[in-house]
């Protein structure tokens, strides 16, 4: 797709593959995935192995609009199909381009109408430990979980955390999408890349979810959760986001990030905390090991 795009004028720079652990969600079964600049976007290209494969993406991409619409305060977004290829993460402007040069039909999703529900985990009953064949192991909560909550366990034993470090305040512009203000966006784990986003309605992270986390449904689609948020009055959620366009800035450890009511402080390892100063979160390897309400 690349070499097409060059063939048409369209030059791709500075393009790189993107490893299965590191790629968005709902594209880790494509056959290839890559990023590059073009006309001062980052658009992702993604290869597949048929129609069939393309038509799913597309289905499920529609179906996660919201999700990701109410995330980043987007309206709409855009993307490009051709029979075994999708290019996305650009501007409607640029999907007509690509279209234009290489065939493709462009689309854009509005999500103006888009419902208020959101996806969540359907969970009747709370659990705090995950057994394994080996061992068993329990999280004990700072706060007591909701009737209503998932698992907040770990998947595997964890240090418990000092508390010792010495806490850094970051400027929160230092990490604000210029392209969205009021939006914050940083990466607390590189391999694979994690990010939080700190948002006017809220804060979400990227996380695995601890096993024996039920999927989310949303739609027609059901799935593992690969984000936790909080979005007041609701309290820590797991729920489904492919994610967008943007890429946030590495915040080293024991750094903390507040904006309004929301904060963030980054962990050693590969961990993030975030709160809205009544409920809160923890994550810790990327794993997320508790949700906790007051």
């Amino acid at each position: 797709m690349r070499d097409a795009l060059g063939k048409a004028g369209l030059s791709c720079a500075d393009y790189q593959s993107v490893a299965k652990n590191d790629r968005e969600f709902g594209t880790e079964n494509a056959t290839d995935v890559g990023k590059c600049e073009l006309d001062s976007e980052t658009i992702e290209l993604a290869v597949w192995k048929d129609r069939g494969q393309v038509d799913n993406w597309m289905g499920f991409s529609k179906t996660l609009g919201c999700t990701i619409g109410k995330g980043f305060g987007l309206s709409s977004f855009d993307y490009v199909a051709g029979d075994s290829w999708v290019i996305s993460n650009l501007s409607q402007t640029l999907a007509k381009k690509i279209s234009d040069a290489v065939g493709g039909t462009p689309h854009h999703i509005d999500l103006s109408s888009c419902s208020e529900q959101q996806p969540t985990v359907a969970d009747s009953q709370p659990r705090i430990a995950t057994e394994t064949a080996t061992q068993t192991v329990t999280v004990t909560p700072t706060r007591t979980p909701s009737s209503a909550s998932s698992p907040v366990a770990s998947a595997a034993p964890r240090t418990p955390d000092p508390g010792l470090a010495e806490i850094l305040d970051v400027d929160p512009k230092g990490y604000e999408i210029s392209e969205l203000p009021g939006h914050y966006l940083f990466e607390y784990s590189s391999s694979p890349r994690r990010e939080c986003h700190v948002f006017p309605e809220g804060v979400s992270c990227d996380t695995y979810a601890p096993e024996g986390t039920p999927p989310v449904t949303n739609g027609p689609f059901t799935g593992p959760p690969n984000v936790v948020r909080i979005m007041p009055p609701a309290g820590p959620e797991l729920v489904i986001d492919e994610g967008g366009r943007f890429r946030g800035k590495p915040m080293l450890p024991d750094r903390r990030i507040s904006v309004g009511v929301f904060s963030c402080r980054t962990l050693p390892a590969d961990g993030v905390e975030c709160t809205d100063q009544s409920v809160s979160f923890r994550i810790e390897d990327g794993v997320l090991t508790g949700r906790y309400w007051d």
